[in-house]
């Protein structure tokens, strides 16, 4: 009786199985933060004199903690899935990513607010994700010289 060939693992196939996986914990965590964000700063404007500030500090709030979030759940990925990337690089990459988002919307980029949101929660997903990769690749270049 013989057995079984094995089957090889596609070096690429783990590469975006890691990358699946840092963008669903990305988006996951990069949501929880971005709740408990604008909790915190609606909870920190609450004693405004107007209901605006009240939501302006929820805003505020998400706004700040969505990038770190998505930072801490494509690291928390990565590391755990055994990607040697390095976690500055994914939180440079998401405010990057969200922050040129911002502020193209402050320069006047005149497009839906919807729009605008879901670019901000994507470039900044995509960005941290890119971040993280390219570190590994730089990490894995300088172990094996």
């Amino acid at each position: 009786m013989t057995t079984p060939p094995r089957m090889i693992r596609s070096p690429r196939a783990s590469f975006w199985i890691i990358v699946a996986a840092q963008l669903a914990a990305g988006l996951v965590l990069g949501f929880l933060l971005a709740l408990a964000g604008s909790t915190l700063g609606a909870w920190y404007a609450g004693s405004a004199i107007t209901e605006t500030q009240i939501e302006v500090g929820g805003v505020l709030g998400a706004v700040v903690a969505y990038p770190l979030g998505v930072a801490l759940g494509v690291g928390l990925a990565g590391h755990l899935l055994g990607s040697p990337g390095a976690w500055w690089a994914a939180t440079l990459g998401s405010v990057v990513g969200c922050g040129g988002v911002l502020l193209a919307a402050s320069l006047g980029f005149q497009r839906p607010i919807g729009l605008i949101w879901g670019l901000f929660v994507f470039l900044g997903l995509a960005a941290s994700t890119a971040g993280y990769t390219c570190s590994s690749a730089g990490r894995a270049s300088r172990r094996n010289a």
